[in-house]
């Protein structure tokens, strides 16, 4: 799940404007359109590590092609 978030998440800035959308929400189940379905305690968990997550994105790719330059 991880790699996936990586590579697919635009940028950190993303993640944080849609934490900023979600804030305060009574967030019950997170069905995404492919994979697990988070549930209860696992919705917050969810929440809490896409929240720890960095370099993703654009900044990933930046990242992997300086280190393979």
């Amino acid at each position: 799940m991880e790699g996936f978030h990586r590579v697919y998440m635009a940028n950190k800035k993303a993640i944080e404007l849609w934490l900023k959308q979600i804030q305060g929400l009574d967030i019950r189940i997170i069905a995404p359109q492919h994979g697990a379905v988070f549930e209860g305690e696992n919705v917050k968990k969810f929440i809490d590590w896409i929240k720890s997550l960095d370099n993703v994105g654009i900044d990933h790719l930046e990242e992997a092609l300086s280190t393979n330059a």
